[in-house]
């Protein structure tokens, strides 16, 4: 599925086979960072992406092209962790059920969806993964609510 894929999610999938699959990319944010404030920031998010994640420095692209990539820190859950499971990617109302009840150390994870699925909007992004499953996890919480 090429918007896993484009999720980043190639890992827990299949590797596109041939050129006509067509590139992948992840669209995000970076932060720099002030030297002052790398150790504190850096204890703050392996904190917050505890439980197997791994640190990786990766070349980021500007969005519209316009300039050199920069080098940022990029944390990964990948397959090898013992806490991954591949169900919330072949099971969206899994993942969606799921993320409707969860909260960690940064709050709700439906928060953290939702201000994703804005973001991707506002640069003009597109991934019926990411709309599938935040249409599913605002059915979740609805009928909590009820």
């Amino acid at each position: 599925d090429a918007d896993l894929v484009s999720l980043g999610l190639s890992a827990a999938l299949a590797e596109p086979t041939s050129a006509e699959e067509g590139a992948s990319h992840v669209c995000g944010v970076c932060y720099r960072v002030d030297d002052a404030d790398a150790v504190a920031v850096l204890d703050s998010l392996d904190f917050r992406e505890k439980g197997g994640y791994t640190r990786e420095l990766v070349d980021v692209f500007p969005f519209k092209g316009d300039g050199p990539p920069v080098k940022a820190l990029l944390y990964t859950g990948t397959p090898d962790n013992p806490n991954f499971t591949p169900r919330p990617i072949s099971d969206v109302e899994f993942a969606a059920a799921t993320i409707a009840k969860a909260v960690g150390p940064s709050g709700p994870n439906a928060e953290y969806l939702f201000e994703l699925e804005t973001f991707l909007n506002s640069v003009g992004e597109h991934c019926g993964y990411i709309e599938r499953l935040c249409a599913l996890t605002r059915q979740y919480m609805q009928s909590e609510k009820a």
